[in-house]
C-alpha cells in the first residue's frame, strides 16, 4: 500500500493562534502550510498575519522584529517598516520605497477566542466566512 505525503491541503480557514497570544508589541512567529508567518495586533487592536521574511535580505521578523506604537512592524536587520497590509512604509536610509518592498498580508478573522487565517493555494480571496 502506497501513501501520499503530505496530504493535499484544502483551501479554507485554519486556526493559527489563540487570540490572547497576540498582545502588546510582540510578534508571534508561526509556521503553517510550509511557510513562515508573523501574527500581531495593529494599533487598532486588529489581528494581522504577514509573511515572516523581510523582502530586503530575508530576516525573519518574528525573531528580533517588533511592533511599533503606530502598529507597523519593524525588521530587526535594517529597520524597514511594514503596515498591516504588508506595504513598506519606511526605509530609514532611503527617500524612495521600491514597489516590490512588501510582505504578503493574509486574510484573518478572529472568532471564539481564536485567530483564523484563510489559506488558498492559488492566493485567492476567501470564498466563504469562518
Amino acid at each position: 500500500m502506497t501513501h501520499r505525503f503530505p496530504f493535499p491541503l484544502p483551501n479554507g480557514w485554519f486556526e493559527v493562534a489563540p487570540a490572547d497570544a497576540l498582545s502588546g508589541d510582540r510578534l508571534l512567529p508561526l509556521h503553517y502550510f510550509e511557510r513562515d508567518f508573523v501574527a500581531y495586533r495593529d494599533a487598532a487592536g486588529q489581528a494581522r498575519v504577514l509573511d515572516a521574511h523581510c523582502p530586503h535580505l530575508g530576516a525573519h521578523l518574528g525573531h528580533g522584529g517588533e511592533v511599533l506604537e503606530g502598529g507597523t512592524v519593524r525588521c530587526p536587520f535594517h529597520h524597514w517598516e511594514f503596515d498591516g497590509e504588508g506595504r513598506c512604509t519606511k526605509i530609514p536610509y532611503a527617500e524612495k520605497i521600491p514597489p516590490k518592498a512588501r510582505l504578503r498580508s493574509w486574510p484573518v478573522e478572529e472568532k471564539n477566542g481564536a485567530v483564523y487565517l484563510y489559506f488558498d493555494k492559488e492566493g485567492r480571496e476567501p470564498a466563504f466566512d469562518v
